[in-house]
Parts: structure tokens; sequence; C-alpha cells
């Protein structure tokens, strides 16, 4: 909130509010309609951070709670993410 509340009536720029802790996913399919209609998903880079954010803080209520599918597919984004930064292409 403060990183948005500095940056009032500025033009906006996801990339220097997220300060790498966020990524936004845009949908991918080749049809441009399609596209435009499809919204983004926003994940967090750090699952250990979504975890003390959203206070999923034991490994059951992580494996058994509604949050283990969102979480496990932020694990895995952020998983290729890294592989991706680690072969130096940038996404």
């Amino acid at each position: 909130m403060i990183a948005a509340a500095v940056r009032t009536g500025e033009i906006l720029n996801y990339f220097a509010i997220a300060s790498g802790i966020v990524y936004m996913l845009e949908p991918y399919t080749s049809n441009v309609l399609k596209r435009a209609i499809k919204s983004p998903k926003l994940y967090f880079r750090d699952t250990g951070l979504v975890c003390y954010l959203t206070r999923w803080l034991t490994p059951e209520n992580l494996a058994y709670g509604a949050m283990s599918g969102p979480i496990f597919e932020t694990f895995v984004l952020s998983e290729i993410l890294k592989s991706f930064a680690n072969e130096g292409i940038s996404k």
C-alpha cells in the first residue's frame, strides 16, 4: 500500500510497485480477442511470504486446506521463473 501511495498521480508501473515480489501472468492464446477479454493472474514469487500473509502457517493446513491448489500453482510458477532466470532468459 505504501508503494502505491507514494506513486499517486503517476502513470501506473506494475513493475515499480511489485519490486520482484509479484508476477503478472498474461493469458496465452493465439486469438487476439480472447487475449483482450481474459484477465491476467497475479502470483507472488515467494510461497513462504504467501503462507505468512494468508496465515496458512502449518504444513497440515497447507496440505489439506482450501489454498493448497493455488499455493502449489504459485510454487510451480516461481520455480519456472527461477529456472528461466538461471538460464539468462528474462520474462
